[in-house]
């Protein structure tokens, strides 16, 4: 299935991984726990309180490869390879924490603790000396390298380094003063120092090809080699008690040698179960093996002449091949089967099934109800995968310890059998798998693709071969090409057969004259690549250990790298299979990695923005269409004076709203937003404007004053802000009650006074104003009260019609608050009415004209 994404857009990412396998490399015990140092897979920490039930309660820094362990208190030091030192708190093994770390560029790849010193072998930096008195400060203080050797372990006794250090054998470096170390003895023999264990007056050498060393070093200045055992295999680690040398042997298991005699030690016994073992630590009267490919294995070994295993703690297998069907992944597994693989959530695979019949899985090939298994020890087993949580297998054919992979079409599988050629396999009947034709002319068959009646056949020895198998019971050959490299895997496609070429790379081969094929294409990195799959315009290449190689084979003349993925990460890519825009690739020790082309989300939809009238902006709006194969994570709100000119204002999470509250009030603003996911970020939205408005602000200079007719004249002036807007009124109010404002009046935007002619004399008012936009109300002033004084009355005064009076006869002043009219001529009032002081008096016809008269207080 080609993949559906452009893919020259987008970034390739791994998007997850599943692996249950960590390289056990080496071990030590303390009280109740084992640490366990692993390739790639960090710390694993086990509860061994029961050896026979030992149990995993963390597992520390995946992803890091652990070289060398050391345990001093409630700290563990941890020699971590590439990363250098790291400092462990571990007084709760179920949680331990990093305290402090230390790199220097080199390999870390032995530990020992003495005091505040820790001291390390640090490959091709020698022996490195760090002070570790405050744990979560180590200083490095001084260090010893002779630029030979590769320093691989570390044993201090005493004011003396005893380093392995490879090619340049054992090194002793007097460690008096820690600044400055210094060389006073070596013994070099050729092989290579992997391990040591020194006790009393004897270093025990783990010399890989040279087995165990035993040399005295009664006189450090002059080391001696006094005995050897050699079984012919890979030492890698030691540990000494009593009279007895355990020894981690690669090939063989751990084997016990009796060391008595240190001149002549004698092989006792040994424990092989095919596994790897790279570290040993022994605790009384067991043995903690590290095995690379079983975990942490646990022995009893009080009879040292009949180890016996009593615990196992497995990390799983080693992902060498990998087919994908719906929602379930199928992984060849090693030593450890089939796994079946829950990949329902990409991200998250889980394990919901193994099958394993103590083989070593190495390819796997799906087709209907069934998984067809190269096993590299017995040859091709036929699961029946119709119910993937419960794989049964139903049928299998011996092909013996040669087999790697297998391509299923119609009725017969086609095995590509190693020194045996292709093998023609008859599944009609899948419970008994029956051989009906066979080509073999020499070299290794490691991979086949078939297509139509032609199996094109990856054959280390004799490059690209292209048999005829029309006649099943009688494949012939029709075609070959070798340039001297050696194919392991094939993908054809049209007119090219791609060729994984571990030697000379990524080949490309015509083959449409399949008796005639010719090589037109190549690429060549020095990778080792095993497996390759083509899809579209691109083949994806498995390189071992240097990870996966994409190639653009648009022109098939003229390959191109487009990108190299996951190099140097630990692994060794051997398989690959593309399913639905995921890519599964079948990492060894690192399990099965799924990645994915991944784009930038697209364009963020329906930007809006709106003015809160509270000098802020909020803008709302729509996820993309399309999150590019990545979730979106982040929204980049960009902000300007300008569409063509806008500056990243803030990143916001989780969110389709943001308000920003930084913002001038009549200014205009520009906004554009962006969506980001794992890889990058989309185009920008089309800019969008807005001037952001609000109501005014208090007037100011708000006064209340009496006018000379017992008025109230309200004055102010303009506020500080307008709102951005220009000001329509300003509303005048008496003010009861905060809550009880009552309007009174209101003036236009131009006009800055009020004068309230409704008030009573000798009542107290509260006014308070407020201006108006087009917005709304801006905020009331603070209010402001004023008393109106009660009248003093004079007996004359002015009428309104400029007349005068002089006739005091005609009123008597009652109280301070009214009069009343004595006399009168032809009046509108009576003789004896009463008059509020401020009312008009009607006081008749004088002098021709009627007289009205408004009594006031003087």
């Amino acid at each position: 299935m080609a993949l559906s994404m452009d893919i020259t857009s987008s970034q390739f990412i791994q998007v997850g991984q599943h692996t249950d396998k960590g390289s056990a490399l080496k071990v030590t015990i303390s009280q109740d726990y084992a640490y366990v140092a692993e390739a790639n897979n960090g710390l694993a920490i086990v509860d061994v309180s029961d050896p026979s039930n030992p149990i995993i309660v963390n597992q520390f820094l995946k992803g890091t490869t652990v070289e060398d362990i050391a345990i001093e208190g409630n700290y563990a030091y941890m020699a971590n390879d590439a990363s250098g030192l790291a400092v462990i708190d571990i007084s709760d093994p179920t949680d331990p924490i990093v305290l402090g770390t230390l790199s220097n560029g080199n390999q870390a790849l032995g530990i020992a603790i003495e005091g505040t010193y820790a001291y390390i072998a640090m490959g091709n930096g020698g022996l490195v000396i760090v002070d570790i008195s405050d744990p979560s400060n180590p200083v490095e203080i001084g260090s010893y390298d002779d630029d030979t050797g590769t320093a691989r372990d570390v044993q201090v006794r005493g004011s003396l380094a005893y380093v392995a250090d490879g090619l340049d054998g054992l090194e002793i470096i007097n460690i008096t003063d820690p600044t400055n170390p210094v060389e006073v003895g070596e013994v070099q023999d050729g092989a290579t120092a992997m391990g040591l264990y020194i006790s009393g007056n004897y270093a025990y050498m783990a010399d890989h090809l040279d087995g165990l060393e035993i040399i005295n070093v009664t006189d450090p200045t002059n080391p001696t080699e006094i005995g050897q055992y050699d079984d012919n295999s890979y030492v890698y680690d030691i540990d000494i008690s009593g009279p007895f040398a355990y020894i981690a042997d690669t090939e063989r298991g751990f084997e016990i040698l009796n060391i008595t005699d240190p001149t002549s030690p004698a092989w006792t016994s040994r424990f092989d179960d095919g596994g790897y073992s790279r570290g040993i630590a022994i605790s009384g009267t067991i043995a903690f093996v590290a095995d690379g490919y079983d975990g942490l294995e646990i022995f009893d070994i009080s009879n040292p002449l009949s180890p016996t295993e009593i615990g196992q703690t497995d990390y799983g297998g080693e992902a060498l091949g990998v087919s994908v069907k719906g929602d379930y992944a199928y992984v060849a597994n090693g030593y450890e089967g089939l796994e079946v693989l829950d990949i329902t959530d990409p991200t998250n695979p889980a394990k919901i099934a193994q099958l394993d019949d103590g083989g070593y899985s190495r390819g796997i090939f799906t087709s209907d109800s069934y998984a067809y298994v190269a096993d590299y020890g017995v040859g091709m087993e036929i699961i029946d995968i119709s119910d993937p949580f419960n794989p049964v297998e139903i049928g299998q054919f011996d092909t013996g310890p040669n087999l790697r992979n297998v391509f299923v079409s119609g009725s017969f599988a086609y095995l590509p059998d190693g020194t045996n050629g292709l093998k023609i396999i008859n599944i009609t009947d899948p419970t008994n798998p029956v051989m009906v034709g066979q080509h073999d002319d020499g070299g290794l068959a490691w991979d086949v693709y078939i297509s139509g009646t032609l199996a094109y056949l990856a054959n280390d020895g004799s490059g690209l071969e292209i048999i005829d198998i029309s006649n099943s019971s009688n494949p012939v050959k029709v075609g070959s090409l070798y340039d001297g490299g050696s194919a392991e895997g094939i993908d054809v496609r049209g007119s090219y057969a791609y060729i994984a070429d571990y030697d000379d790379g990524f080949e490309i081969i015509d083959i449409s004259d399949p008796t005639n094929p010719v090589e037109v294409g190549q690429i060549y990195d020095s990778g080792f690549a095993e497996d390759v799959k083509v899809y579209g315009n691109y083949a994806y290449v498995s390189e071992g250990g240097t990870g996966m190689e994409i190639v653009d084979i648009t022109d098939p003349t003229n390959p191109v790298e487009f990108e190299q993925i996951n190099g140097f990460d630990g692994g060794s890519d051997h398989d690959v299979f593309i399913y639905q825009d995921y890519i599964y690739l079948a990492d060894g020790l690192n399990g099965i990695e799924i990645f994915k082309w991944v784009s930038p989300p697209s364009i963020p939809l329906s930007l809006v923005l709106n003015d809160n009238q509270n000098s802020s902006v909020t803008l709302e709006w729509d996820e993309p269409l399309a999150d590019g194969g990545s979730v979106i994570t982040s929204y980049n709100i960009y902000r300007g004076t300008s569409a063509s000119n806008t500056n990243l204002l803030t990143t916001v999470s989780n969110s389709n709203i943001y308000v920003d509250n930084a913002v001038n009030i009549g200014t205009e603003y520009f906004y554009n937003i962006t969506a980001v996911n794992l890889v990058g970020e989309s185009v920008s939205t089309d800019a969008v404007t807005i001037t952001p408005y609000t109501t005014p602000s208090t007037p100011q200079s708000f006064e209340l004053n009496l006018d000379g007719d017992s008025h109230v004249n309200i004055t102010w002036e303009i506020p500080l802000s307008d709102g951005g807007l220009s000001i329509t009124d300003y509303y005048i109010y008496r003010v009861v009650s905060l809550e009880n404002l009552i309007k009174i009046g209101s003036v236009s935007g131009s006009t800055l006074n009020f004068i309230d002619t409704s008030v009573v004399q000798g009542v107290a008012y509260y006014y308070a104003i407020l201006a108006v936009n087009s917005i709304g109300e801006g905020a009331l002033t603070e209010v402001l009260d004023i008393s109106i004084p009660v009248d003093t009355i004079t007996e004359t005064t002015t009428d309104e019609t400029t007349s005068t009076v002089t006739d005091t006869d005609r009123i008597t002043v009652i109280d301070e608050d009214t009069i009343t009219v004595t006399n009168t001529t032809t009046s509108e009032n009576t003789l004896g009415d009463t008059i509020a002081i401020g009312s008009f008096i009607s006081l008749g016809l004088i002098g021709g004209s009627i007289v009205f008269l408004r009594y006031r207080r003087s």
